[in-house]
């Protein structure tokens, strides 16, 4: 519940730095999150477990893609956000379920249940509502859900724990964050 609450404040943090070019929040958030989560892992005593995994090129390709995915998803949020796309920013949050659920039935051949397709309908029709009401193809919306789907698909074929794994991922964009921070 803690993080539902913080992730709701999230944008008016974005807001207040709203001076601040994206792409150096950005850089902040990549090397910031690095060094806590290597302090995590550290204290775990993981990083071995971490290397060996990282030895398998599916595993290290996988981590490529989901820290370019998870990257993107944050600089477009970020931007939206600070250049006053709030609604778009949310509209692509909600819409992101239905694009897990879609990924789920067609990708990963997930049994549908009659209640589950009745709901994801009524779900769908609300955004198909919501972006009516925006009046325009909402872009951001669909980067944002999109990227976050599509990362969730790519990390849930992960062996790497969700803290291990986005270790990994913010490592990999640290060498980007470092160049946006200099």
């Amino acid at each position: 519940m803690l993080s539902y609450i913080a992730w709701g404040f999230l944008p008016i943090y974005w807001k207040l730095l709203q001076s601040v070019p994206p792409q150096e929040i950005l850089g902040h958030r990549i090397v910031w999150s690095a060094i806590y989560l290597g302090l995590v892992v550290h204290a775990r005593r993981r990083w071995r477990l971490i290397a060996a995994a990282l030895q398998s090129a599916r595993v290290a390709g996988g981590a490529l893609l989901c820290a370019l995915l998870i990257g993107g998803n944050w600089l477009l949020y970020i931007w939206a956000v600070n250049t006053g796309r709030i609604v778009e920013a949310s509209l692509g949050y909600f819409i992101c379920p239905l694009f897990v659920v879609a990924i789920g039935w067609l990708i990963r051949r997930e049994p549908r249940r009659p209640v589950q397709t009745v709901a994801v309908s009524l779900a769908a029709v609300g955004v198909g509502y919501s972006v009516f009401v925006l009046g325009q193809l909402p872009l951001i919306s669909l980067g944002l859900a999109i990227s976050f789907a599509l990362y969730g698909f790519i990390r849930k074929g992960s062996i790497l724990g969700a803290t291990d794994g986005l270790l990994v991922e913010t490592l990999l964009l640290a060498p980007i964050a470092l160049v946006f921070l200099a």
